[in-house]
């Protein structure tokens, strides 16, 4: 067989003019109310998307310097584990 697996995998996000809005007003909602809740719609888009690319920089720093990562994993999980005591959630 010849089957690419890149050739199946497709990405779950792609930006562009086709990618359907999460918001869409209907034609009854008044202005003053759509527009509100289009700037809300922008707003959780935005925080979204700067969440998406802190999380790509990670990613990259990941990659780019694995030994500090295992670095601050480490840290990472011993403040997880240390807060965790203090929740008795062990």
């Amino acid at each position: 067989m010849t089957s690419s697996p890149r050739a199946s995998s497709t990405p779950s996000y792609s930006p562009g003019p086709s990618t359907p809005s999460n918001y869409s007003p209907g034609s009854s909602t008044p202005q003053s109310y759509s527009l509100g809740s289009s700037r809300n719609a922008e707003c959780s888009n935005c925080k979204h998307l700067l969440d998406k690319i802190t999380v790509l920089k990670a990613t990259v720093e990941i990659y780019m310097h694995p030994e500090q990562h295992t670095v601050n994993s480490a840290a990472l999980l011993q403040e997880v584990y240390n807060d965790m005591e203090k929740l008795d959630l062990e």
